[in-house]
């Protein structure tokens, strides 16, 4: 559910064909900026504020776009740029989590523990 919220991120530049580099280029900071907003989980949920966050989201999608290198296609179209970001995404939310979870810093709250609430 909370990776929805990356394929956003997706929308501006995924609708024309672009090379791997190029999408990489722009997939980090336009998902860390989608994973830093108001309102989003990944801030609402954490004890972070916006500069900790996008460090931290940049840290974990530069990881795991480097874990999934080989798995992104030379040229990415609308459909592969989506594919490419819900498994980056899915890998860089995991990763931010875990790590802010280790220093305890998630706020346990009803609405926190309900990922329904997350739903773009």
């Amino acid at each position: 559910m909370r990776t929805l919220l990356l394929v956003v991120a997706l929308a501006g530049f995924s609708a024309c064909k672009t090379n791997k580099e190029q999408w990489i280029e722009k997939f980090i900071p336009a998902t860390a900026e989608s994973f830093c907003k108001p309102g989003v989980y990944f801030r609402e949920c954490f004890d972070i504020d916006e500069a900790g966050c996008l460090t931290l989201a940049r840290r974990t999608l530069t990881a795991c776009v480097e874990q999934h290198r080989s798995e992104i296609p030379k040229t990415l179209d609308e459909t592969s740029g989506g594919e490419a970001g819900r498994t980056i995404g899915a890998c860089a939310g995991r990763e931010y989590e875990v790590e802010l979870v280790s220093q305890k810093k998630r706020h346990d709250t009803a609405k926190c523990n309900d990922p329904a609430n997350w739903k773009p």
